[in-house]
């Protein structure tokens, strides 16, 4: 597969667990030879086990960079530049960043410390490049854009680990498993967030066009008469109170095919206004491509922000308050489908 012209620029701290600096005991115990010997052995073997934790943690971002280069994106590690032939290290890892049309932010537990310089291992050997300018780039991106993309790597997804500045953003939870062997992306096979993460940075849709010649469902549209909206007829009425009453969760499924409506999906900045997101929140879906992404990623970021994510009965009531009354139809025909 050939590799997509713009670059991706991989950032993450070699040590994934936040540093602790082993401290020799004080006091007249340190003149004790055999506590001496003692405390020598341990920082020994603390020392190797940030070791071989930074080795492993190598070891599992260069799988995660194979792979997008093996599905035609060239990735660029951080601190893997032997090759590079620089000798302004720093300088280079800023063009990167300009240059690169996303950075992905490998998050982990030493992540936020990497990116405020506190202290890190001294046998630790990689070169921070600036964590100002990389700090001030997250939080204040000017030219820049939406270019961070956090990724947890063979771990839960905690926002608690994130930078301030991203805490609206998509967040990406990929597997080692997912990632390893080489095989090319299985779009039918691979969880959604790696096949969101693929899409957001090839720039492909996430759906499929019907092929030529099969059925399309119609999707009824109300008319819009001149003067003031009508209230809601009859049929719509009862539509809307079967819904109100399912209070069960949203599930992926109905999601993305709500997203795939074109009649849904046309309205979902104000159906997300209606479920709680505030402009920035809107703001940051806004820039994913057509509606039926921005719908898709509203949906995701609703279930994100502590609103106990979405139900039936709270989106028929969005659809309500907007006055979009036929779309009561839709969301029972895709709950019937």
């Amino acid at each position: 597969m050939a590799a997509i012209q713009s670059q991706v620029f991989i950032v993450y701290a070699h040590n994934p667990k936040e540093y602790t600096q082993l401290r020799p005991p004080e006091g007249a115990e340190l003149e004790t030879s055999h506590v001496q010997r003692a405390f020598l052995e341990k920082a020994k073997l603390h020392d190797e086990e940030i070791r071989d934790s930074i080795r492993q943690r190598e070891k599992l971002v260069k799988t995660f960079a194979t792979f997008l280069e093996r599905n035609g994106v060239d990735a660029v590690l951080d601190q893997h530049i032997t090759d590079e032939g620089t000798d302004n290290r720093m300088k280079w890892a800023q063009d990167k960043i300009e240059g690169s049309r996303f950075v992905i932010l490998i998050i982990s537990e030493s992540f936020l410390p990497f990116l405020e310089g506190k202290p890190r291992p001294p046998v630790d050997k990689e070169f921070i490049f600036s964590n100002d300018y990389l700090y001030n780039k997250i939080h204040f991106p000017g030219e820049c854009g939406p270019k961070f993309l956090p990724v947890f790597l063979n771990q839960k997804k905690d926002h608690s680990l994130l930078p301030k500045a991203l805490m609206a953003s998509t967040v990406y939870e990929i597997h080692e498993r997912e990632v390893s062997g080489t095989s090319p992306l299985d779009t039918s096979k691979c969880s959604e967030d790696l096949l969101s993460l693929y899409c957001r940075i090839t720039g492909k849709t996430r759906y499929s066009r019907p092929a030529i010649g099969a059925p399309v469902i119609p999707v009824p549209l109300a008319r819009i008469p001149f003067g003031p909206k009508p209230g809601m007829t009859e049929q719509q009425r009862t539509k809307f109170d079967c819904l109100s009453k399912l209070n069960n969760p949203l599930l992926k499924p109905l999601q993305s095919k709500l997203a795939e409506s074109e009649a849904f999906s046309k309205h979902w900045r104000e159906i997300g206004s209606k479920l709680g997101l505030t402009p920035v929140e809107l703001a940051q879906c806004e820039q994913y491509g057509d509606t039926s992404e921005r719908c898709y990623q509203m949906f995701e970021v609703v279930g994100r922000t502590g609103v106990a994510g979405v139900s039936v009965a709270k989106l028929a009531e969005a659809a309500r308050q907007i006055e979009q009354y036929q779309l009561f139809e839709v969301i029972q025909m895709y709950l019937e489908n």
